[in-house]
């Protein structure tokens, strides 16, 4: 395998790996956000983006990306380690 095929090889499995991290951890805060909208239907806009629910809520999304960003880097790093060499002629 070529160094091309290599690095396309790594960075579909990346890909891949945070694309469906993503989708996992999404489920769990799509339902927290419709939690919060329930919650947030009687009250002001104003008090419901200063509330408690709606910092964890951001939170969780921006810590997930981060998370998953970094082991999708380590997947591509890995599988670049461990895929076959190109052989010298």
């Amino acid at each position: 395998m070529n160094l091309k095929g290599r690095l396309f090889l790594a960075v579909m499995v990346g890909l891949a790996t945070i694309s469906a991290l993503l989708v996992g951890g999404q489920i769990e805060i799509a339902s927290d956000a419709i939690n919060l909208v329930k919650l947030c239907e009687q009250e002001p806009l104003a008090d419901c983006l200063s509330s408690h629910d709606y910092f964890n809520l951001v939170n969780g999304w921006d810590g997930n990306v981060k998370l998953y960003w970094v082991l999708s880097v380590l997947c591509v790093l890995a599988v670049g380690f461990f895929s076959p060499k190109p052989t010298k002629k």
